[in-house]
């Protein structure tokens, strides 16, 4: 049996795109599969310059609530619903029986193409439902509350439409529709109806080349002073629990054996004037990244929700401990190793204060050790790749 897997886009990264360019990437080289994956993107239409210019107005609440409801709305149905570009497309779709959409916006555009005989799998990888995260850039919160529902509701038809999700694990929904309790029984319906396929992933196992820049540099002298370091790697946003690793870093101010690092960008930016925090910024993912993560005694990883951050399996991969929420995809891989501390999301950089302050170097590195044989065990592409290879008997 076939198995087509689609997205807007394949490229080294996050999200769908940077997921299904590792399983492209492993699967070119073995021919004993019945797996493809390609890319199909949404027509180029341009945004009406009069919504690009009420929409910055709304965001700043410049406009009347009822202006901004109704910009809302339609900059959300601008992106909702686009239209697939199949003119660059050579796809016979009768030729696979079962269809994997990598967004709910790719699942909206697919319907109409496909027969009454194939079966589509949606496979969301966002940390909550898209109308949540669309919305989460509008600042008023009244507004948003009373477009919310009405919104939801069309996102749920979608979902209603498909034969089945494909999933990570079943906790990488935990977040979707929780703004409506209504809303969320109905999502839960879903899950109880649908042919729900957990997927574990997997990622290529990080190289670290010790080439270390300036700033790596300076972090790798303190280290090997006796200073614990501490990371952080992501985007600096609200829902990754930014600003709770920054009060962490707070919490250890006073304490010069430790010293806390994070690399990524994002709006949520907090500076911090103590002296044992750097923010490395932007670091090349496959040169920098790595040496970063290798440098670090532990990395945290304090989600406020989250599908299923796959920064966890690359550090596992390096052999470095974690400390995380229990939230999301964490609930799925702390079992997997003690090496994994997933913490209350109450009171988080406090529970993650005690963690560390009760640790020393050695405590950690054997917690790395088990997250190590963890990722060897369970995540790495090879187990990616054979999992994919099984889908086809479970679908």
């Amino acid at each position: 049996m076939n198995i087509l897997h689609i997205a807007d886009s394949i490229a080294i990264g996050g999200g769908p795109s940077g997921y299904l360019f590792n399983l492209k990437k492993e699967l070119g080289v073995d021919s004993s599969h019945n797996i493809r994956i390609e890319e199909i993107p949404f027509l180029n239409s341009r945004k009406p310059l009069y919504l690009k210019l009420l929409k910055s107005l709304s965001k700043r609440n410049l406009l009347p609530k009822f202006i901004q409801k109704i910009v809302i709305k339609k900059n959300l149905r601008f992106q909702v619903f686009k239209k697939l570009d199949f003119k660059n497309v050579d796809i016979n779709f009768e030729d696979y029986p079962i269809v994997v959409a990598h967004s709910i916006l790719i699942a909206y555009g697919l319907k109409e193409h496909l027969g009454t005989n194939q079966k589509l799998f949606i496979f969301q990888h966002s940390p909550t439902d898209f109308i949540t995260e669309k919305l989460s850039i509008f600042k008023d919160d009244k507004v948003i509350d009373e477009l919310y529902e009405e919104l939801a509701i069309a996102e749920i038809g979608v979902f209603q439409q498909a034969n089945g999700l494909i999933l990570p694990c079943i906790n990488a929904v935990d977040s979707y529709f929780v703004k409506s309790k209504n809303l969320r029984k109905e999502f839960e319906k879903l899950l109880d109806k649908f042919k729900v396929i957990e997927l574990p992933t997997g990622v290529p196992k990080p190289v670290v080349n010790l080439d270390y820049n300036e700033e790596l540099t300076q972090i790798k002298s303190l280290k090997e002073g006796g200073k614990i370091v501490v990371g952080y790697f992501g985007r600096y946003h609200q829902h990754k629990g930014f600003d709770i690793f920054i009060n962490l870093a707070e919490r250890f101010k006073n304490n010069s054996n430790y010293i806390f690092i994070s690399a990524g960008f994002g709006s949520d930016y907090k500076k911090c004037t103590q002296e044992n925090y750097y923010n490395l910024g932007m670091l090349d993912k496959l040169i920098d990244l790595p040496n970063a993560i290798h440098l670090c005694d532990c990395v945290c990883i304090p989600n406020r929700f989250t599908f299923f951050d796959l920064i966890a399996l690359e550090v596992m991969a390096l052999g470095r401990a974690i400390l995380t929420s229990d939230t999301g995809g964490n609930k799925y891989l702390k079992q997997f190793s003690k090496g994994i501390l997933a913490l209350p999301l109450s009171d988080l950089d406090k529970h993650m204060y005690q963690a560390i302050n009760a640790r020393t170097v050695h405590d950690f590195s054997k917690l790395g050790a088990l997250n190590l044989e963890a990722y060897s065990n369970n995540f790495t592409i090879d187990h990616f790749v054979q999992n994919h290879k099984n889908l086809v008997n479970r679908v």
